[in-house]
């Protein structure tokens, strides 16, 4: 916000992005399981206390898929009659038949693949974007890479990938 104050004073034009989130699974589950371990906590809390809204975000809900520019987002894309979530992003690109993106697994996948008039896909999977280790996972599985992406020039499913491990912006802006 400061920096947006500093360009409102500046007369410049504000940075005012398109901010959307797909909720995965652990978002709802988390608040309902304090519910119905504590029954007086139901009615007193909801994902709506998170407030992603009043901050600006486009909420879309758990499996909800939206298409920016011919790419598809979602927190995953279920495969098969069972719904359960593509397991590769080479599973994911031959389900989807179209740019896609998914959270859900820890590491990094990625997957790319041609439309019939050329034109690239490329499917990703990505869904760790923290420092802690997992205890659910072993020291093997928690080793995996950790960051966010960065779509550049995204149109007609197509664009510019920049990957930002956690271990660069760490260096570039500390951990605090």
């Amino acid at each position: 916000r400061a920096f947006q104050d500093k360009q409102r004073k500046n007369k410049k034009q504000v940075y005012s992005p398109r901010l959307v989130m797909t909720t995965g699974n652990h978002d709802y589950a988390r608040i309902n399981r304090a519910i119905n371990n504590d029954a007086v906590l139901d009615g007193v809390i909801s994902i709506s206390d998170l407030q992603y809204e009043e901050f600006g975000w486009e909420v879309s809900p758990f499996l909800d898929v939206v298409i920016i520019n011919g790419v598809a987002f979602s927190h995953y894309f279920p495969t098969g009659v069972a719904g359960r979530p593509a397991s590769t992003a080479n599973a994911q690109l031959s389900k989807q038949h179209q740019s896609c993106i998914a959270g859900h697994q820890q590491g990094l996948q990625i997957a790319t693949g041609r439309r019939a008039d050329g034109k690239l896909l490329t499917s990703i999977i990505s869904g760790s974007f923290y420092l802690h280790d997992e205890e659910y996972l072993g020291p093997q599985q928690n080793n995996h890479w950790r960051g966010c992406l960065m779509l550049h020039n995204v149109e007609d499913g197509q664009f510019d990938l920049n990957l930002l491990p956690m271990v660069y912006l760490e260096k570039k802006y500390g951990n605090s």
